[in-house]
């Protein structure tokens, strides 16, 4: 059973008076560059998104990803310094972290505040708009009308890649021999496993990926693994992965994961360990992870993935960028009247 929206009254919704803020805060990201703060400032900074927001000001509640709610929030406050209004009222911008796959699950089911973590949004900017196509699927299926922008525009792109250790990566041909997916799922599908490339006591070949219910890194290696499997770069259909050869082939891959990880640091953390214990080559043979994943870590797993001067006993992970599966960030405008 679908829950009911619950959101504060002071809040915007998807009425006529949300629409005008909503234009104003599409500009957000121009606003910003051009603000000054003021003396009399309605918008004090609160221990919680908007608590340092006027009451009488209309409040614009947004949902972003991790990765870049620092970001968005420094642009949120210099909005909110900017003394914008709509019809004479102040308007603010209450920015709040919330994973995009749980963010997709919240909105088709119908956000409820407590259980959700805060307002349903307004503005919501996940970390790939894939997320927005999944939601307006999953939204379609049950009838009812889309909520994402059907062609949004990314304001950065995180492209997707193979993390593997460097020797698996030069057994492959690396960094001399281009690598994509395709050559990934040829030896996830090889009986021979690394055997097939001189290497039988690597064993078979392993795949670390997470979830792609609510990991963006795996929902984006699934759509590249399906790519692959098709041979299509793009116009990807249903009859496409409805194919026998293609069904057989995803089913191949997933038997090669190794299992299924809630985030991309805990196969990152994973390989750090292995290879502490000079295992790293029998733990994972691939991890496909966003490429911010791969830096700005923690200090020791920082010194495990760059470069060292003196060359180390244990292996380094070579970062192979593949294509297509690249994350684009966007910010969505949400169509909902359903809020009461």
């Amino acid at each position: 059973m679908r829950r009911t929206w619950r959101s504060s009254p002071e809040r915007t919704s998807g009425g006529s008076r949300g629409i005008g803020v909503l234009a104003v805060v599409s500009a957000l990201g121009l606003l910003a560059a051009a603000c000054s703060g003021g003396s009399d400032d309605p918008f004090a900074s609160g221990d919680q998104p908007g608590s340092g927001i006027d009451p009488d000001c209309i409040v614009v509640d947004a949902a972003v990803s991790s990765e870049k709610i620092e970001l968005l929030t420094e642009l949120a406050d210099d909005f909110n310094d900017s003394g914008a209004e709509v019809d004479g009222t102040c308007v603010g911008v209450a920015v709040r972290s919330k994973a995009s796959g749980g963010a997709a699950t919240a909105l088709a089911e119908g956000w409820d505040d407590e259980a959700d973590g805060g307002p349903a949004p307004v503005l919501w900017s996940p970390a790939s708009s894939a997320w927005g196509q999944v939601l307006n699927q999953r939204l379609s299926d049950a009838g009812e009308a889309p909520m994402a922008a059907a062609d949004p525009t990314p304001f950065m792109l995180t492209p997707l890649v193979i993390a593997m250790p460097q020797p698996m990566a030069e057994a492959l041909g690396w960094p001399d021999t281009p690598i994509g997916w395709a050559d990934i799922l040829a030896l996830a599908n090889s009986p021979e496993g690394w055997a097939a490339k001189g290497h039988p006591e690597w064993g078979p070949f392993r795949l670390g990926k997470t979830n792609p219910n609510f990991s963006t890194s795996g929902l984006s290696a699934l759509i590249a693994q399906a790519y692959a499997n098709t041979g299509k770069t793009e116009g990807l259909t249903i009859e496409d992965l409805d194919q026998p050869d293609v069904a057989q082939a995803a089913r191949d891959v997933e038997s090669a994961v190794v299992h299924y990880g809630d985030t991309t640091l805990t196969f990152l953390n994973n390989m750090y360990r292995a290879d502490q214990r000079g295992n790293s080559l029998t733990y994972a043979s691939a991890i496909a992870v966003g490429l911010s994943a791969t830096v700005a870590r923690p200090s020791e797993l920082a010194a495990y993935l760059e470069p060292q001067s003196v060359e180390p006993a244990l292996s380094r992970l070579a970062r192979i960028v593949m294509a297509p599966g690249g994350a684009e960030p966007e910010i969505t405008i949400l169509k909902s009247t359903e809020r009461v």
